[in-house]
């Protein structure tokens, strides 16, 4: 489980031991090893979000892995497992949405208190319609939409009944809506499109991921925020060994990959937790 890169005088030579017929070649242009590496790392990062594209059914399940172990399963909401947990919903907070079905792609899970700031049973509901006006008015979100992705969600406390919203912004967005103590984390430089061989400028927006904060009603933001980002699992793994941070799957899910997350502690931009985020379809 690695990836083999051989630098020769004009170009470098790349295999990943989990695809090893496919073999990339990327040209030295000049530059230094460093750089030619951050190329590499790029290139793999690219391949595989451009191999990787991502089908929306209306009968998927996402299996959330975090730290290893299966954190939590999301079911579409048409299918049986999605119905059974959308009467939960429809029992203990009929008011909160007006149609929970309103997209057959949205998508529902009940899950543990495995990481803050979740501290009971939960469920989870992630919808893929544009977020309504009294959504961002309730949770005191940003009125500019292009701070935003195309799906948000609701996270619904079983015991105390209270409602959070999960906002997922673009990088320009959340640099825009963050809380000014929110430290962001060092993170892999090949997912910034340049060729560089200093520190990225975290400000540049030509990068390849996004995030998602969680906001209550009284308008506060969590300290606690997710990166999220496509790459081949052994372009993390190699991210995570060289800065001493947890990475283990448990199973054999490559070929179910669809992304990773960051978990950070916005406070300190510790990155407490590699979420791993795979697809299947299911009758």
């Amino acid at each position: 489980m690695a990836i083999t890169y051989t630098l020769e005088e004009n170009k470098a030579v790349v295999v990943d031991s989990d695809y090893p017929n496919d073999v990339h070649h990327f040209n030295r242009k000049g530059n230094n090893d460093q750089v030619l590496l951050n190329r590499c790392r790029r290139g793999l990062q690219k391949h595989f979000a451009t191999q990787n594209i991502i089908t929306h059914t209306s009968n998927m399940r996402d299996d959330v892995y975090m730290g290893g172990t299966l954190g939590r399963s999301d079911y579409s909401i048409g299918s049986t497992q999605g119905q059974a947990i959308k009467t939960k919903l429809e029992a203990d907070w009929a008011d909160e949405v007006s149609d929970y079905e309103s997209n057959s792609l949205n998508l529902v899970s009940e899950y543990g208190a495995d990481r803050e700031p979740y501290v009971n049973d939960s469920i989870s509901w992630y919808c893929f319609d544009a977020m309504p006006s009294s959504v961002v008015s309730d949770f005191g979100l940003s009125s500019n939409s292009d701070h935003f992705r195309e799906w948000w969600g609701l996270k619904f406390d079983k015991v105390t009944k209270a409602v959070l919203c999960k906002a997922v912004y673009n990088w320009s967005g959340f640099l825009a809506n963050k809380r000014d103590d929110m430290v962001i984390p060092y993170l892999p430089e090949w997912l910034w499109n340049s060729d560089i061989e200093h520190p990225v400028d975290y400000h540049d927006g030509d990068v390849n991921l996004y995030v998602a904060m969680i906001h209550d009603k009284d308008e506060n933001i969590d300290e606690h925020y997710d990166i999220y980002f496509q790459a081949p699992q052994n372009l993390v793994k190699e991210f995570c060994d060289a800065n001493s941070i947890s990475f283990t799957h448990n199973g054999d899910i490559t070929d179910n990959i669809m992304q990773y997350g960051f978990t950070v502690k916005g406070t300190t931009g510790e990155i407490k937790y590699v979420k791993t985020y795979t697809r299947y379809f299911i009758s």
